[in-house]
């Protein structure tokens, strides 16, 4: 008898499976799926601009890692940052013209990706696997914060 695979190694095959077919799907409109998820995000938002932090937030990475994803996304024209009117010290980004066009290629390629992974699913099974995604996301994210905190306070002693 051999033993099943550890879960987080599937969701790790599963990642790496995902982000290849995704890049693939991408390259047509030579982006990313990073690129493509940050130029769908900027779209969604009222006035399709946010602080830096903001998306550092939201995608769940470092300053370095979304000021370099921003950097080549401004080489290609697609979006420009600009300082806080209210706060200097505030980076913000913005969608250009060139990105809100492409906005819906990536929004299609995103779909068409996203169908073929979830096509081996039902509607319920499909909801079921998001909710419990979700689920172990905030988990996770809430215990890592409660590592921090704990890492924080035994260094204060």
């Amino acid at each position: 008898m051999h033993d099943p695979p550890a879960i987080g190694f599937m969701l790790k095959r599963l990642s790496c499976s995902i982000h290849g077919d995704a890049s693939r799907h991408f390259s047509d409109i030579d982006l990313t799926p990073a690129q493509a998820q940050v130029l769908i995000r900027l779209h969604r938002r009222e006035d399709e601009t946010a602080k830096m932090k903001e998306m550092e937030a939201d995608f769940h990475v470092s300053q370095p890692t979304m000021s370099g994803l921003i950097m080549r996304l401004e080489k290609k024209k697609l979006v420009e940052t600009f300082q806080d009117m209210h706060d200097a010290r505030v980076k913000c980004v913005r969608l250009t013209d060139a990105g809100r066009s492409l906005c819906d290629a990536a929004r299609s390629s995103l779909f068409s990706a996203e169908e073929k992974m979830l096509s081996c699913l039902t509607q319920k099974e499909r909801d079921t696997l998001s909710g419990l995604l979700q689920r172990m996301c905030r988990h996770m994210e809430e215990t890592q914060q409660e590592d921090i905190s704990s890492t924080r306070k035994d260094e204060d002693r």
